[in-house]
């Protein structure tokens, strides 16, 4: 029934443990181009860093949003200094 009221849900940042850095991930695509980014805060949500992107490709949300968080795993390996 289109009268009814719309379920609204809360979709606030949570704050992470005491020294936990927690990662957020995002992606948008529009055709042939998707846009993906990310942002690291800390427990008081200090933003740390951030990164984003775009590929020229055709792909669903879910594949742009995996890419970022795929971006930021290689990125901390190569950060490491664990020559993986």
């Amino acid at each position: 029934n289109p009268v009814l009221p719309r379920k609204t849900e809360n979709k606030a940042w949570k704050k992470p443990h005491q020294g936990t850095i927690k990662i957020n991930f995002d992606a948008s695509v529009h055709g042939k181009l998707a846009y993906y980014g990310l942002v690291a805060r800390d427990a008081d949500g200090f933003v740390l860093g951030g990164r984003m992107g775009y590929v020229n490709k055709e792909m669903k949300v879910e594949w742009a949003e995996l890419m970022a968080m795929e971006f930021r795993a290689v990125k901390k390996l190569e950060n490491s200094g664990s020559g993986v």
